[in-house]
């Protein structure tokens, strides 16, 4: 397998950890789970940015790393990046207030 397989491979590894996390936020919210609903959302997110950086070479074993880069390349970009790197910030927020944060954004 070459180097490019691999890394392919790692980045459909984390972008199935999302959906996986992501499907579990929807659960866990529909079940009055907020704390478990913000944790899986967050963690959908932080797979996601991992898949994204890891695409683009770039690995990083702590969360810090993952949102340092991102808002690295936001800062950085012509491009607008600024939503998604607001939706991580504000899930990482709302880790200690949770059940605020997911009734102002759920249809529930």
């Amino acid at each position: 397998m070459t180097e490019q397989e691999a890394r392919d491979r790692a980045v459909q590894h984390w972008l199935r950890k999302s959906a996986d996390a992501s499907e579990s936020a929807q659960s866990e919210l529909r079940a009055g789970r907020y704390d478990f609903a913000v944790n899986r959302a967050y963690y959908a997110a932080f797979y996601s940015a991992s898949a994204v950086l890891l695409a683009q070479g770039r690995h990083f074993v702590k969360h810090t790393g993952v949102r340092a880069a991102i808002h690295l390349r936001s800062v950085q970009s012509e491009t607008p990046t600024e939503l998604p790197q607001q939706e991580m910030l504000r899930a990482v927020r709302a880790r200690p207030r949770p059940v605020q944060f997911w009734l102002e954004k759920s249809k529930v």
